[in-house]
């Protein structure tokens, strides 16, 4: 009787230290919301936004000239066109969200780490929370201090061939070297 009784004060004890140890502090971002609102997010969209209107008119204007009768050539030059168009928009768009997603993950660890949690969920995640957990205003911020700079991107400029190294002339058997250029 003794032992269940010291038992049961032990299992007791037990429960009480498991309830008074912290549970995990839990931050929820909503990424939707913090991606759209960002400057940055703004900014590239108005970026691609322009870029797909200047193709497009590049593409009607070549559409323009085509006829029924288009030569198989054109026809071809012009899908080759529009193949063209359809990756330098999917190569921007990536390598904008690239930008913002590395940007968004800075800010998030930031907002973690000022916040002192242990995780932080996407609200995408989660079924229901708490305003009390709820950061995506405070990443927003963090994020847009980051003033990230949605600029097209650079073109790619060929490397210059370099110059052939001079070789001195060989000369014809029976002929004197010339001496060196100074």
């Amino acid at each position: 009787m003794r032992t269940l009784a010291m038992l049961i004060v032990c299992l007791a004890a037990f429960g009480l230290a498991a309830c008074t140890e912290s549970a995990p502090r839990v931050g929820v971002v909503d990424a939707e919301i913090v991606l759209s609102e960002c400057q940055a997010g703004k900014d590239g969209m108005d970026y691609l936004r322009s870029l797909s209107e200047e193709l497009g008119e590049k593409l009607k204007k070549l559409d323009a000239e085509l006829d029924e009768n288009a030569a198989q050539d054109k026809l071809e030059a012009y899908q080759q066109v529009l193949a063209q168009a359809r990756m330098q928009l999917n190569t921007e768009q990536g390598r904008i969200m690239g930008l913002i997603q590395t940007g968004f993950d800075e800010a998030v660890e930031e907002y973690r780490a000022k916040n002192k949690l242990d995780v932080v969920l996407l609200r995408e995640q989660t079924l229901a929370i708490s305003p009390a957990v709820d950061g995506t205003k405070a990443v927003l911020a963090l994020l847009d201090a980051k003033k990230i700079v949605v600029a097209p991107a650079a073109p790619e400029v060929p490397a210059a061939p370099e110059a052939p190294a001079e070789t001195p002339a060989v000369p014809a058997p029976g002929e004197t070297p010339a001496p060196p250029a100074q």
